[in-house]
């Protein structure tokens, strides 16, 4: 089957037939469009098999891989499950204690997609709100946001996320106190600080929350 498309498709190019130029070019598309689904024919493979849909059970036993390739895969995977990934929850927050640089943030950014059902992670993003990178730390206070008020227990750490070099963390951090809507002199200090933050969206997010802050009933 592959041989005859690569036949018919090749005449294209010849001349006559069109563009001397454009048509090999063609050809070789087509033929390599031909060849791929011989080979999908073959082996079985689909757009089933790819990572992204497979089903949660499955990405949550590729988690306990040995190998952090297939780890990686499978937390990048789940970010397209969204909520439907809460039966992963355990396996990310083993993911975000990796030595793997990359799979903690695959890991937190599966978490930050999960929402309210990721609570049990709070801890581990916590301590996930001091990592090295960037990338993950914007992703678990992204993830502590999207948990809502059970993230309370993280205080100490949003406070220290306030400081953060990176606006995108500065910014979660604010959020993340102005939704928790817990008053208090430190709290406050610190959001008046963040309101002359160098970010303009930082600054913003930080105005509204102190102002949402001063109308909670004492």
């Amino acid at each position: 089957m592959v041989t005859n498309l690569t036949a018919t498709t090749f005449k294209a190019g010849r001349p006559g037939g069109g563009s001397t130029n454009a048509g090999p070019r063609r050809a070789f598309r087509t033929e390599g469009a031909a060849l791929c689904l011989a080979l999908a024919w073959l082996t079985g493979c689909s757009d089933a098999d790819t990572p992204a849909t497979q089903p949660v059970p499955r990405l949550v036993e590729d988690l306990q891989d040995a190998e952090i390739r297939v780890r990686y895969k499978a937390a990048k995977a789940l970010e397209h499950h969204g909520a439907r990934a809460a039966d992963a929850v355990p396996g990310l927050i083993d993911a975000l204690s990796s030595t793997d640089v990359q799979l903690r943030y695959r890991a937190a950014k599966a978490l930050s997609k999960i929402g309210a059902e990721a609570a049990p992670a709070v801890a581990a993003l916590a301590v996930a709100l001091g990592d090295e990178n960037p990338r993950t730390r914007y992703y678990a206070a992204k993830a502590l946001h999207a948990i809502g008020p059970s993230s309370g227990e993280a205080m100490p750490e949003v406070m220290q996320a306030l400081r953060d070099p990176k606006a995108e963390v500065r910014y979660y951090a604010v959020r993340i106190l102005r939704m928790l809507g817990k008053e208090g002199e430190d709290v406050g200090n610190a959001l008046r600080l963040a309101t002359a933050d160098s970010d303009e969206k930082v600054r913003k997010a930080a105005e509204m929350a102190l102002e949402k802050l001063s109308r909670e009933p004492r």
